[in-house]
């Protein structure tokens, strides 16, 4: 291993928080690990890492020279992208972070058709709605709602995100259709909850103002499966993404409740990815992919759920 080689090793060794950590991430042992920080703290003559069984942070050489590694990191990876642009073969794995609604009911066909067109690429698909650095965490694109304030990244929007209250016939049967959205205040409901947020505020629109209805819960969940299923299942009304929705009101396993009320949709689905003069070609072609895919595939709006009932 190189000089090169062991600070990209010390810089993930930083961001996993650990040796043991880095260790599984990088496919190595601890102690080949140990000994690449042994040697860089020799070649550098200064001691990098303050650790501990407990704990470990960066000195502040440690710290500078993390800086450097970063940034050779990246200029790595742009290299290695300009090669693979360079012999204009799409391949290679691809690394994707999405939302867990998105990336649970949209992500999985549209990138099967991007796999069927360009075989070599392997995807890396991670979900979770809590917003992830993706330029430490080597991440090659995020699908977020809402776009992120960082010089660092590029925000494209791909698409709205329009949403829509249900609940099941069983559930409707037993405690009544809502007449009235203040009804809710009174109604079970099923929520999503995070440790970020609890959407338990669902804001509609009344003649030109926002207004917002403050929900009881019955259910809540971070898991965008478990709260459709949750609500099919009869614990209460939902406030979802029509796209999460549409099977079920075709097959009647839930109705729309309330209509007439105008909802302000959820922030809309941006693309997020690094700045970089020679952009991966997999990630090129997968952006330039998944904005046809979606223009082919418009999100259902609430009215044509209506339709479907």
């Amino acid at each position: 291993m190189d000089l090169i080689q062991r600070l990209v090793l010390f810089a993930d060794i930083v961001e996993k928080g650990s040796i043991a950590a880095s260790a599984r991430s990088m496919g190595m042992t601890r102690s080949a690990i140990s000994k690449q920080l042994a040697k860089l703290e020799q070649e550098t003559a200064v001691r990098l890492l303050n650790r501990n069984t407990r704990s470990m942070s960066l000195t502040g050489p440690g710290r500078m020279l993390y800086e450097q590694a970063q940034r050779i990191r990246e200029n790595q990876k742009e290299t290695e992208a300009l090669i693979a642009e360079l012999s204009q073969q799409v391949s290679g794995e691809l690394r994707i972070t999405a939302s867990m609604h998105f990336g649970r009911y949209l992500l999985p066909s549209a990138i099967r058709g991007f796999t069927e067109r360009f075989p070599l690429v392997t995807p890396n698909l991670q979900l979770s709605d809590q917003a992830s650095d993706i330029i430490s965490e080597n991440i090659d694109l995020a699908i977020r709602i809402g776009n992120l304030r960082d010089s660092r990244l590029v925000g494209r929007k791909l698409c709205g995100n329009p949403v829509v209250m249900v609940a099941s016939p069983a559930f409707l049967s037993r405690h009544g259709n809502p007449s009235t959205i203040r009804e809710l205040e009174h109604t079970p409901c099923v929520i999503y909850e995070s440790d970020e947020t609890t959407v338990d505020n669902w804001v509609y629109v009344e003649h030109g103002r926002e207004q917002i209805v403050k929900v009881q819960s019955s259910f809540k969940t971070n898991d965008a499966q478990l709260l459709l299923d949750a609500c099919v299942a009869g614990y209460g009304v939902a406030l979802l993404p029509t796209y999460t929705v549409l099977d079920e009101i075709k097959n009647n396993k839930l109705r729309i409740v309330l209509p007439d009320i105008q909802l302000k949709d959820y922030q809309s689905i941006y693309l997020i990815y690094a700045t970089r003069k020679h952009q991966p070609p997999a990630l090129s072609e997968f952006l330039a992919y998944i904005q046809l895919w979606i223009q082919q595939r418009p999100i259902p709006l609430k009215e044509d759920l209506l339709s479907d009932s």
